[in-house]
């Protein structure tokens, strides 16, 4: 038996499965948001592939048809009018007429708007009265629907709302008894078929169509509609073998009805037609019959191909079915997300990508087939994705079809960067200096992108900020449109992770990116992807890895850090907002922190501040990094020395800390986010923190801990008992810990304090309640 047959027999039982597997680990990407997971890169356009009336049956894998792609559906009927006419009409004249002109202005002058006088003083001359009246009946009819399944019946789709039939069909049948010529007539024979069989008078419907209409050439796309209504009727009395014989014939006739035919086809039962001997044994449209059974789903991808390929290997059948493999395969191959590049795949899987390689393969070996060059790009994408590189630059190398050499040239460099899986500085450079002299290459979004993002995954695990500035932007828009090369120094994908920056306050991370930037001879490619950050780079890295060492309490070191940006205009404002260092009862955070804090820290603002302008809280504000680790300095020691007021500084020292914690009202001091996004950040908190991945990031930093050891300090210290208290209550804001149950015999939840939220509150009660700030707390303090 040979791998052949061995192979026929197991796929008969094997769904296709959209092919996609290599053997190498490839690093994940980083560098873009989730939504964007759907996407793919399409290397190869298939719409550039096939003619445009067979678009909407391509890979288009959130929708049934490619409708945004789909065949302009007046071009034809326009056509047939205005060889009728002879150019009396103008092409543009007669859409305006049958498509955009409403009935009620053809059917009264004083309704008819200023941009349609022309064209209805035109059609008003006794010339043409009588095309005039059939334009009047046809948009009324146009306004029908099927009486079945009150008009959401699947192979019509109206959603009209009724109209009198019969009165319809009255006048319908007067205009043909005055028709001029055969052309009007079925003109009007076409509006009798449809009338009838929405009313669902089937055979009736049928008649008509062998009475009225009678083909010619001068109304070959009108016999072809009635045809289609006809098919509808015979499905209707269960005649699905001359049913589905005619929408074959309409759909191989008119490429605008192809949509609907396709769908009309995928609803007639394929099981009970395979075991009709008048459908099989009818030569007629073989091929298109095998490509719906594949393309509905009803019939396995793999022997389907076969069959049309034994009918006829240069079949236009075929060939859709072929591009929309291989499309099926670079949306798998070439995805774009944040996970991993490639799929693993199961044993049958591996078969069916086997089994349909020998096809292709047999196609190729065919000497009728015409369109080699085709064949060889789906046998490249299958080797691709079966990681079998050796291979599919064989099959590259075989494409000398004109046609198919830009797709060729954009696969070649998607091989060969694909190929790269290391740090390669020299080859990366090379394939981006190819990009950047190739407008075949730099012109085309996907590949572009492809090229980039597979980069920045490369970079991914050893220099994640890299990663994130060699990342571009990809949707579904860029591969629509001439992508503008001249931007690539400054375009670079929207990452939240890396706006905010907190995620790469990451010592490691820091170093690494510094590192890169020490390159003596950096790269044309490294030069454009440094180019995009605004800030100078290495003030970039003395700014994250200042806020590292600050996020540590590692003060002195952080200090050295951010004296050493160049630009720090570019970073922060000139002063810090004093309040920082105040405490609060309540968590607002949609107001300002002055408007609920305490305002300790006016008793202490000479020695805060020496400004007295910026008193008013701005969340957005970014305070000024040196001034702020400075104070910070400044009010430790300040705790040592003016031991009386110890517990004070200690206090402030606290607050700072508490407030810039993912909890606080100035979270954007460590983590470059507002208010408003703190979710995100408060879940990886709570969530991320038991990855070890995460244990290097400012993340894993408990800065409330930080608090919460100053405000012990200060607890033990000298100080004033309101001051005290403020310190109990903050260091149970610090541990905040809740518990929640659900009382059935009352139907409400009831929240519970635990741990040492609860036994701080029970210290405060206890020892402060005759404190001013702990009736304070009860007038605002619902937790209390």
């Amino acid at each position: 038996m040979t791998l052949k047959t061995w192979l026929n027999r197991i796929l008969l039982l094997l769904p296709f499965i959209a092919l996609s597997n290599t053997p190498n680990e490839t690093p994940t990407f980083c560098g873009w948001g989730g939504s964007w997971n759907d996407y793919y890169y399409q290397i190869v356009d298939q719409f550039s592939l096939i003619e445009a009336e067979n678009w909407a049956f391509l890979n288009c894998p959130e929708e049934t048809y490619c409708y945004e792609h789909g065949y302009d559906t007046t071009l034809l009927n326009i056509n047939e009018w205005h060889t009728f006419f002879k150019g009396k009409f103008t092409k543009e004249e007669l859409t305006q007429l049958i498509y955009h002109l409403p009935l009620e202005q053809l059917n009264d002058p004083k309704q008819v708007e200023q941009k349609n006088k022309s064209i209805y003083s035109k059609i008003s001359q006794s010339s043409y009265s009588f095309f005039k009246d059939y334009l009047i009946l046809a948009k009324k009819t146009a306004k029908t629907q099927s009486d079945r399944n009150s008009g959401d019946d699947w192979y019509q789709g109206e959603d009209q709302e009724k109209t009198d039939k019969d009165q319809l069909l009255t006048d319908t049948y007067r205009l043909i008894n005055k028709a001029p010529n055969q052309f009007y007539k079925n003109r009007l024979g076409y509006q009798v078929v449809k009338l009838l069989h929405y009313k669902q008078d089937n055979q009736k419907a049928i008649n008509a169509f062998k009475t009225i209409i009678k083909y010619t050439k001068a109304s070959d796309y009108i016999y072809y509609r009635a045809l289609e209504q006809v098919a509808g009727a015979y499905f209707n009395i269960n005649d699905e073998v001359t049913a589905a014989h005619y929408y074959l014939k309409v759909y191989d006739n008119l490429p605008d009805r192809r949509n609907n035919c396709a769908l009309s086809l995928r609803y007639l039962d394929w099981a009970s037609l395979e075991q009709n001997q008048a459908f099989t044994q009818n030569t007629a449209y073989q091929d298109a019959k095998h490509f719906f059974k594949a393309f509905h789903g009803r019939g396995n991808i793999i022997v389907e191909t076969e069959n049309i390929a034994d009918i006829n290997v240069n079949s236009p059948y075929l060939k859709i079915l072929a591009v929309r493999q291989m499309d099926q395969i670079q949306s798998s191959l070439f995805r774009h997300n944040n996970s991993r590049y490639y799929s693993d795949h199961d044993d049958e899987s591996m078969y069916a990508m086997s089994k349909y390689k020998i096809v292709c393969q047999d196609i190729l070996n065919n000497p009728n087939l015409k369109n080699p060059s085709l064949w060889q790009l789906v046998m490249t994408m299958q080797n691709l994705q079966l990681g079998l590189f050796d291979d599919a630059q064989n099959n590259l190398n075989s494409i000398t079809q004109s046609a198919y050499l830009i797709h060729k040239k954009r696969l070649q460099l998607t091989l060969d960067h694909l190929k790269i899986t290391t740090i390669d500085r020299p080859r990366i450079n090379t394939l981006f200096s190819r990009i950047n002299n190739d407008p075949d290459l730099n012109t085309h979004g996907p590949t572009v992108a492809a090229f980039f993002n597979h980069i920045s995954a490369v970079y991914e695990k050893s220099n994640p900020i890299l990663s994130a500035i060699t990342a571009i932007n990809y949707d579904s828009g860029i591969s629509k449109q001439t992508f503008d090369w001249s931007l690539i120094g400054s375009n670079y994908a929207y990452n939240y992770a890396f706006e905010s920056v907190y995620p790469y306050i990451n010592l490691e991370a820091i170093n690494a990116f510094d590192a890169f930037l020490d390159l003596t001879t950096p790269t044309a490619f490294e030069k454009t992807i440094l180019n995009r950050l605004n800030p100078p780079a290495k003030d970039f890295v003395h700014d994250l890895r200042g806020t590292w060492f600050l996020a540590n309490n590692q003060l002195d070191l952080a200090l050295n850090a951010f004296k050493k940006v160049e630009l720090p205009q570019l970073f922060w404002e000139e002063d810090i907002r004093p309040e920082i260092f105040s405490g609060s009862i309540k968590e607002w955070m949609d107001v300002s922190f002055n408007a609920i804090s305490d305002k300790f820290h006016l008793k202490y603002l000479s020695k805060i501040t020496a400004s007295t302008s910026n008193l008013k809280s701005d969340e957005n504000y970014k305070d000024n990094k040196i001034k702020l680790t400075s104070t910070l300095i400044k009010l430790n020691t300040l705790a040592k020395t003016e031991t009386a007021n110890t517990a004070d500084y200690y206090y402030m020292i606290g607050n700072a800390w508490y407030n810039m914690s993912a909890n606080g009202w100035f979270v954007n001091n460590l983590f470059y986010i507002d208010n408003n996004n703190r979710n995100d950040l408060l879940a990886k908190y709570q969530y991320d923190n038991e990855d070890e991945n995460s244990q290097n990031t400012i993340e894993a930093i408990d800065i409330k801990q930080t608090a919460t050891n100053y405000f012990q300090k200060g607890l033990t210290a000298s100080g004033t008992k309101e001051t005290k208290a403020k310190l109990l209550f903050m260091l149970a804001k610090a541990n905040s810990c809740q518990e929640s149950f659900y009382d059935n015999d009352k139907n409400e939840y009831f929240i519970t304090l635990c741990n040492r939220h609860k036994s701080y509150f029970e210290t405060l009660k206890k020892e402060y309640s005759d404190t001013q700030f702990y009736q304070e707390i009860l007038k605002e303090c619902s937790w209390f």
